[in-house]
């Protein structure tokens, strides 16, 4: 036990140091020295051996540290799943699942798999590197399945106040309806339906998006026909509310104001050109907004 012990320590002291930037700017330089010494051997072959015979040994001893490293890695895992399981008191019925590999890909698999109803996901502040090259794993999720993903930064418990962005979209429809069914498995609450005029400078003059025209009357009616298929449900408020300018800022100060639990936003498939001038509201509300996120795609 304690030989294994030691082995262990001498593995994890191991695993940490060849994985720091030190240790690969080492390796590289002990490639450059292998090469330039080269025309000093006159690229014999014993100079080549050298390189050989030394990245075979320690590829090979390498392969058991990782070894090592993993199945102590796995351990953990199994470890913080159980405890997350006892704290989460589950039922006889759940099941729990181990997997490796990309984690957006792995989720959003899954959940296609299973048909989930809800993913949920832990979400975290990303610098502008992380978003320009797409590291950002709820982000990625909502690309790869058509399940509602739930963004969380902190603990989450049972919302009672939820602020839908809506502009009659299927997705922002979904968005709303899910919204609703949360709020039925609280009992009661608040459901407000936020649309967002744009201010009518968005675009120029000469170059404007292909926009469907509508009267101020139109809004109203909408709104009405989409709260009655909605239906009543005892306890569960439903309120529209119609907001002006920029729908990721006012959406989010609405939000803050009436102290939500949540927002929902469905998500829109835009071309490259409109994703580039207008942006993606749900990918702004994910990065930017204070509560959870839900994203509700369009049913596939």
């Amino acid at each position: 036990m304690k030989q294994s012990s030691s082995f262990a320590r001498f593995a994890k002291t191991t695993s940490r140091a060849t994985g720091r930037p030190m240790a690969f700017m080492l390796a590289c330089g002990v490639v450059l020295a292998w090469v330039i010494s080269g025309p000093l051997f006159g690229f014999s072959d014993t100079w080549q051996l050298v390189i050989n015979t030394g990245t075979t040994i320690v590829t090979f001893l390498m392969v058991f540290l990782i070894q090592n490293t993993q199945n102590r890695d796995a351990k953990a895992i199994h470890l913080k799943l159980d405890e997350l399981l006892r704290a989460l008191e589950p039922r006889s019925d759940w099941t729990s699942e181990v997997l490796v590999g990309r984690p957006s890909r792995e989720l959003a698999a899954i959940a296609e798999r299973r048909g989930a109803e809800l993913v949920v996901v832990g979400r975290r502040r990303h610098g502008s590197m992380d978003r320009m090259l797409g590291n950002e794993t709820p982000l990625q999720i909502m690309g790869l399945t058509s399940v509602p993903v739930l963004a969380v930064e902190a603990e989450f418990e049972k919302p009672h106040t939820i602020v839908a962005a809506i502009d009659f979209s299927p997705s922002s429809v979904r968005a709303a309806k899910v919204a609703l069914q949360l709020l039925k498995c609280t009992g009661s609450g608040t459901l407000y339906l936020v649309l967002v005029e744009p201010p009518a400078d968005l675009t120029s003059n000469e170059f404007k998006l292909a926009q469907e025209t509508r009267f101020p009357g139109d809004v109203v009616v909408w709104f009405r026909r989409f709260i009655d298929s909605l239906g009543a449900h005892p306890g569960i408020l439903t309120e529209p509310v119609v907001l002006n300018g920029n729908t990721v800022t006012a959406v989010a100060e609405f939000a803050e104001r009436v102290g939500a639990d949540m927002i929902a936003a469905g998500s829109h498939s835009h071309g490259r050109f409109e994703r580039f001038l207008l942006g993606s509201v749900s990918t702004a509300l994910v990065r930017n907004a204070s509560c959870p996120v839900l994203v509700v795609p369009p049913c596939s």
